[in-house]
């Protein structure tokens, strides 16, 4: 979403230049294809010694001389706020709620304390993505009267025919139903309960497939392969580990799938709603709120009621799918477009910097 913002044609108004608190990575290099410039930090959590070099962030920022600073994740609005001392204004971006934080690492948790209380001085305003993120926040101490919601905004990619070439890659006849599922592999993102309906939906539909992408979804993970394994699911499951033809693989889909046990705001289902595709997602953060009346809704951590909405949806007609995956579609045109997005956020960077003037 940051690539997609900095490099979106609206915001070439201004001069966007990344800091990166640590080494380099894809996204940084997409970035710098972009025009963007990219600078990095080099700090390792695994290298004590790197935490030094956080000592150079306040001269980094000074000879930027930006007019605003946006910081995205909990540790960069710390880092910020603790490390910075230009007077500008800073922007917080929080992209999580914390509804459910058993998952969270222990240095996390208490990095989101710590921001808690940074939060009462520091930002001019922190952005969340979801209205649920921010009274989850609020909730533990955040300051409320900061807060803005401008949720994840969303392209809309032509429709092309990428189905059949994603069916021949995995050996399957075009017609195939597939049910996907994109997410890194993560205790939040709760492959387990997708696993498991996909193994109580298989006793009923024995044809349909099931497709996984995303950062450790692949055979070489051993508690996935494990999992199943002993669902007896390896005929019918393909994992794909990371793609960067998520719009492909989104567009073989018959359903496409959220089984997280929490999200703010998801970004894989607003891109498959954007790829005309149905969606059925456990109604967790603001999911309902985007899905509103174009699919079905699940409670987390419920794998016989994800099988069963499933079900549901595959017994529809084509044609009465197709209309779902359309008003889907019209539903992010309308109100999730990434024009919306981008313009919300230049609108709130005018605001802080104009604001900061001023006084």
């Amino acid at each position: 979403m940051l690539q997609r913002l900095v490099t979106f044609p609206d915001s070439l108004q201004y001069h966007h230049r990344v800091l990166c608190l640590g080494s380099p990575t894809s996204l940084g290099a997409s970035l710098s294809e972009a025009g963007i410039e990219v600078d990095y930090l080099n700090v390792h959590a695994h290298n004590p010694l790197s935490l030094f070099r956080l000592l150079l962030l306040g001269g980094r920022v000074n000879r930027f001389g930006p007019d605003v600073i946006h910081t995205w994740m909990y540790h960069a609005n710390a880092i910020v706020a603790l490390c910075v001392r230009a007077r500008v204004p800073v922007v917080w971006a929080i992209r999580h709620d914390l509804t459910d934080t058993h998952a969270i690492k222990r240095l996390t948790k208490w990095v989101i304390s710590v921001g808690a209380w940074l939060s009462k001085k520091f930002p001019a305003r922190i952005v969340s993505v979801s209205n649920v993120g921010v009274e989850s926040h609020v909730a533990i101490g955040y300051e409320a009267s900061k807060f803005i919601v401008i949720p994840n905004g969303f392209a809309i990619p032509e429709l092309g025919s990428e189905r059949t070439s994603v069916t021949e890659e995995l050996g399957l006849v075009p017609t195939t139903k597939l049910i996907g599922l994109f997410a890194r592999y993560h205790p939040i993102k709760d492959h387990y309960n997708f696993i498991e309906a996909a193994a109580i939906l298989a006793k009923k539909l024995p044809d349909v497939h099931f497709l996984l992408a995303g950062k450790g979804i692949d055979w070489t993970n051993p508690e996935l392969n494990s999992l199943i394994r002993s669902r007896e699911l390896i005929n019918q499951i393909h994992l794909l580990g990371e793609r960067s033809d998520i719009n492909e693989l989104l567009s073989s889909l018959t359903v496409c799938t959220l089984s997280s046990r929490s999200e703010a705001f998801p970004l894989t289902i607003g891109e498959a709603m954007a790829m005309a595709v149905p969606c059925v997602a456990t109604n967790v953060g603001d999911t309902a709120y985007l899905i509103g009346d174009t699919g079905l809704l699940v409670p987390p951590g419920n794998p016989q009621a994800l099988a069963e909405a499933w079900a549901e949806l595959l017994a529809l007609p084509p044609r009465r799918r197709e209309a779902m995956g359309q008003a889907a579609r019209k539903r992010i045109r309308q109100h999730f477009s990434l024009e919306a997005m981008v313009a919300r956020y230049n609108s709130l960077y005018e605001t802080v910097r104009v604001s900061s003037v001023v006084l």
